[in-house]
């Protein structure tokens, strides 16, 4: 971009006075450029940013100081270096830095990228797929599946057989013939039913683990009765005592390729410490990472971010970690990649401990945050693929968008701690001279040149005003600092009442940054989605750690299936609309776990009751409602999806509790008493439709789950469990039930009345009748 110029020196006053000079000319926007001729008389003009070097370090035996001083207090330096590490660890690291530039001397111009790099080095969007032949390699008979077959194209099926018979082993070692009824083995078909029954107590949750499998009514007087699948309850109980991950081989050979961590016996992978705390799930997260990167071929965006598996004990979990602002804040930390499009997770990184996490590839040259955006591209073969990652602010830094543009992988991503070489100070300088009313992208922007082995890249800084006063700072090497789409948001407005109207606005933003905006919470939406579709570590409720991590990805593979079942069109093809795809899938996929190809092979086997015939439909007292927050397991057109449902029946799978924005937008107090703060949200189905505005109780005012509170998850558990808060609906349907049988007795009593009156008259005609007679005669 043309425009005036100055050179920004090392010194502040003749920076401060250099930004000054150039801050009317900075503002990206083509209709407030100057004219062509005023341009041409200008001098061309650069704005150096140069990152101070680094004053020389020292060792201090001190342990609360840090080591790393430099002359720039307002520089971020993302380093991992702490005060018992070696003199020659703090060398790598500058080592490392100095590769970014071979850059010592990073030069920022005014202007921004108005073409995608992506687009000019002619990269394909690629869609995802599935690769269903290998999927269905080891197993055909899964095609027959509506649900199973998504679920086991991302879970690692085929390692079952051995990893069945190890289990198998352990349980005989300690409960001889009594590990299973009629000592049976432990096998995949009932490993899908051992998961299936803990899938099943997640959808029904409030009732102590025994009462699932008792034939009689117990607890809410339903008999869930679920021994009749295969496993007894002292089965079910056996198996967990008996189940391990599958573990590396000590002494063997690392797997060089995908297909060799599927075998019985592998050795651990170079690099694996020793002793290894993590032993116990190691091979397991290797092997799913393998089976997906196997099965599956992920679109050219990807999502990195980070998950939590949350833990309530103080001890006996190895990298035991608190993130306040997670929704599970204590617990065992997993980074991942999610795919943009499909949403499905793909990727996953074991968190292992500040300490261990040092010693892990890249960290000691670039620090942990750009460590880790290498070792995905590395892990899942990005290089020279044109992916492009988008990240948050944890992973945000020009030193990562370098080093990912040398590997052939793109990014965009927010800057707010990592701003070494950032020219932040600058845009902050020039951001302040425009008008957002009238500007066409709220934003500034600068470039630098990156000489590479693959020609001159260039990478983006660019500032976004947002609404609100809220500040967006994005690198990127791709995408555009043209205008893009517009956000729509909510604006709250305060009202002399004292209550919020909420209003929708737009917001002008460039490319750039609506494409951020449109895929960086990919995995938050997951996480969301794990929490809020059957917890399986609190159905577990165990307090052995390598379980609940085992849960954990029963519950990401369930919910990859899910989306995975929606996006590549099967759900649309079955006519269940979007409100209803996850209980719809989850109660198919439980039906499946207990009716699977495994078991069918096995000519003892015979169906259950309610399993059988083609109509699909599932019968017995498994399938009435338990609670308040599911009506039906399992909905009548799974085995059949193109088949009627009964309207009845469809009445009754719908699901019970959902929430709403408030009408008008007016903030309520959420009338879950452990919270009592503003919400913007109630409960469908336990309002009053006759309440509208009023402040009498009668809406159920819940906290969305996206506020990171968890009350409309206790709404739902309280009424399952107590059956007596937040019903007005129960209440006034009873009322005018009441009402309904007290106009039936006054019918019937009026009815009654012109009876007697009708005999009555009768009566009297007859009298008269008879007087008339006597008097003629």
């Amino acid at each position: 971009m043309r425009g005036h110029e100055a050179i920004l020196q090392d010194s502040d006053h003749e920076e401060e006075d250099a930004l000054q000079a150039c801050t009317a000319l900075v503002v990206h926007d083509p209709d407030s450029a100057p004219p062509a001729g005023e341009l041409a008389e200008q001098d061309e003009e650069v704005i150096r940013a140069r990152p101070r070097q680094p004053a020389r370090r020292r060792i201090n035996t001190a342990p609360a100081r840090v080591l790393a001083e430099y002359s720039d207090d307002d520089e971020d330096h993302d380093l991992l270096h702490c005060d018992d590490e070696p003199e020659e660890e703090a060398e790598l690291v500058e080592e490392g830095e100095k590769l970014l530039g071979k850059y010592d001397d990073i030069v920022w111009k005014l202007g921004g990228m108005e073409a995608c790099q992506r687009d000019q080095g002619r990269w394909i969007d690629e869609d995802p797929k599935i690769r269903w032949d290998r999927v269905l390699e080891a197993k055909p008979e899964l095609n027959d599946t509506f649900f199973l077959k998504y679920f086991c194209a991302f879970f690692p099926y085929t390692t079952l057989p051995w990893w069945c018979k190890e289990v198998t082993q352990r349980g005989r070692a300690k409960y001889r013939n009594l590990f299973i009824t009629r000592n049976r083995d432990f096998t995949p078909g009932l490993f899908f039913v051992f998961i299936g029954n803990f899938f099943y107590m997640a959808q029904h949750p409030g009732v102590p683990r025994r009462a699932y499998f008792n034939e009689t009514a117990v607890f809410p007087e339903v008999a869930h009765n679920l021994s009749r699948f295969g496993l007894t309850y002292t089965d079910f109980e056996h198996v967990i005592e008996a189940l391990e991950l599958p573990q590396y081989t000590a002494g063997m050979a690392a797997a060089t390729d995908n297909k060799k961590l599927f075998a019985p016996k592998c050795g651990p992978p170079l690099g694996t410490p020793s002793p290894d705390e993590f032993v116990w799930v190691r091979r397991f997260i290797d092997t799913w990472n393998a089976w997906i990167a196997w099965t599956y071929i992920s679109s050219h965006i990807l999502n990195p971010d980070e998950t939590m598996i949350r833990w309530l004990s103080k001890y006996g979990l190895p990298g035991l970690m608190f993130v306040r602002r997670k929704p599970d804040p204590l617990g065992h930390e997993l980074k991942n990649v999610s795919d943009a499009l499909s949403r499905i997770m793909v990727w996953v990184e074991l968190q292992e401990g500040k300490d261990r996490d040092r010693l892990k590839n890249y960290v000691r040259e670039y620090g942990a945050t750009t460590a880790f955006a290498l070792r995905l591209v590395d892990a899942m073969n990005l290089v020279g693929k044109g992916k492009k990652l988008i990240m948050d602010s944890w992973f945000g830094s020009v030193k990562a968008s370098a080093l990912l543009l040398e590997r052939g992988t793109f990014l965009v991503a927010i800057v707010k701690t990592n701003t070494k070489f950032y020219p932040l100070a600058s845009l902050k300088t020039l951001a302040s001279t425009i008008d957002k009313k009238t500007h066409s992208t709220r934003a500034v922007s600068m470039t630098t040149d990156l000489k590479l082995d693959s020609g001159t890249k260039q990478i983006l800084a660019l500032y976004h005003l947002g609404p609100a006063g809220s500040v967006l700072p994005v690198v990127a090497t791709c995408g555009i600092s043209l205008r893009g789409a517009d956000r729509q948001y909510d604006a709250h407005q305060k009202l002399s009442t004292g209550e919020r109207k909420i209003e929708q606005r737009v917001c002008t933003q460039p490319g750039v940054v609506a494409d951020y905006k449109k895929h960086f919470h990919i995995i938050d939406d997951i996480n969301q989605q794990t929490n809020q579709t059957g917890r399986l570590d609190e159905a577990w409720k165990t307090h052995y750690w390598p379980h609940r991590d085992l849960a954990k990805f029963l519950n990401i593979s369930k919910v990859n299936a899910l989306n995975a079942w929606g996006f590549f069109g099967d759900a649309a093809e079955a006519g269940v609309p979007e409100s209803e795809r996850a209980r719809h899938f989850t109660n198919g996929f439980i039906r499946e776990c207990y009716a699977n190809p495994w078991l069918r092979e096995d000519p003892q086997w015979v169906c259950p009751a309610g399993l059988e015939g083609n109509d699909g439909e599932l019968r017995g007292s498994l399938f009435s409602p338990p609670s308040h927050g599911t009506r039906s397991l399992i909905p009548a057109e799974i085995a059949t999806p193109e088949s009627d449902v009964l309207a009845d029946d469809a009445e009754q799978s719908k699901p019970v509790c959902f929430l709403k924005g408030i009408p008008g937008g007016h903030a309520q107090k959420c009338t879950v008493p452990t919270c009592k703060a503003q919400c913007y949200m109630y409960c469908v189905t336990c309002h009053d439709p006759a309440g509208v505005g009023a402040k009498s109780g009668r809406y159920a005012w819940i906290c969305g789950p996206r506020t990171g509170r968890e009350c409309f998850k206790e709404h739902v558990t309280r009424v399952a469990q107590k059956g007596a808060n937040f019903t007005p609906k129960r209440k006034r349907v009873a009322k005018l039930a009441g009402d309904a049988e007290e106009l039936a007795k006054a019918k019937k009593q009026a009815a009654d009345t012109a009876g007697a009156l009708e005999a009555a008259s009768a009566a009297a005609a007859e009298a008269a009748a008879a007087l008339k007679e006597l008097l003629e005669s």
